[in-house]
């Protein structure tokens, strides 16, 4: 039997769907650009490559918004995937909610700690980035930490990481930043290889952590 003409098909899931009607409004219209006759299968591969080419120069653009109180739940839920991928803290401790609630409220609520913001697509929040402001006599002035950045996994390895990263970069300018720094697990050679590629040097030194009483 004869495999139906592509019609009707649509990937949805998060962005993906109005990426994918942006770029060809109809699947019908994207399989008579190529004269496919195809079956399911193959139309999601089709209609995924599609939304790749298109994603990467017009739908993909992320924003950095400032977060709110009401972005909380949103960013400890990114918090705990990211966490899922790296592993529990330096001392083994797992992600207390409670307490980053409190420590996220008061980096919302204080700018001169630093910045909060919820990674946007298409008005999408499909990830999180936090920067904490200190001060350093090496770099002379001003610096700042990438504390946390995270993308959900549909979101990388499509560009989106450097983007975000020249969005912080720019906001860190305007802050007077000198220096920029984050940690990268030893482990996460495929993260150290992008952040060399941005700029980022390893100064050959040990990150060394200890918690106090308060």
């Amino acid at each position: 039997m004869r495999a139906p003409i592509l019609s009707g098909l649509l990937l949805r899931h998060r962005g993906y769907a109005v990426a994918l009607r942006a770029c060809y409004p109809t699947a019908a219209e994207s399989a008579a650009r190529v004269g496919l006759r195809c079956t399911c299968s193959t139309a999601a591969g089709l209609l995924w490559r599609q939304f790749d080419r298109c994603g990467r120069t017009t739908n993909m653009k992320p924003h950095l918004r400032v977060a709110e109180h009401a972005d909380l739940d949103v960013i400890i839920g990114f918090m705990g995937e990211l966490q899922a991928l790296d592993g529990p803290a330096f001392d083994g401790s797992a992600l207390d909610v409670g307490l980053t609630r409190g420590a996220l409220q008061t980096l919302v609520d204080d700018a001169s700690l630093g910045r909060v913001w919820v990674v946007e697509v298409n008005g999408e929040a499909v990830g999180y980035a936090i920067l904490t402001l200190g001060y350093s006599l090496e770099f002379h002035g001003r610096d700042a930490v990438i504390d946390e950045l995270y993308l959900g996994e549909h979101y990388r390895g499509r560009g989106l990481g450097t983007a975000v990263l020249g969005l912080i970069e720019a906001a860190c300018h305007v802050l007077g930043v000198r220096a920029l720094h984050l940690e990268v697990e030893r482990t996460n050679v495929g993260a150290q290889r992008f952040y060399h590629r941005t700029g980022f040097q390893d100064h050959d030194r040990y990150l060394l952590s200890k918690r106090l009483d308060t």
